[in-house]
């Protein structure tokens, strides 16, 4: 699954905010007190309630990044950590 970024935002900017995104994504799993094999809670009340509409678009993005790097692993539309997210996050 892929997702755009809005076109107002140069690389730098959109990298920037990306990775803003993805320390946020991993400050909630923090949050949760996750452990290798369980799955984030995306209580979207809680979760969108901080966020401004750029960064709202932006989540879906960091979640796919931390998924890429080994962080998360997707299964059944949910975010499991993996030993690698444990290491990193904590």
């Amino acid at each position: 699954m892929k997702f755009s970024v809005p076109n107002n935002l140069s690389n730098n900017q959109e990298d920037s905010r990306l990775n803003e995104m993805k320390e946020y994504v991993k400050s909630l799993a923090r949050s949760q007190k996750l452990d290798v094999g369980y799955c984030i809670t995306w209580n979207i009340q809680n979760v969108n309630i901080n966020l401004n509409s750029l960064q709202q678009d932006l989540l879906p993005k960091a979640i796919e990044a931390l998924v890429i790097e080994g962080l998360f692993e997707e299964r059944n539309d949910q975010h499991y950590l993996t030993e690698k997210g444990k290491m990193s996050i904590y």
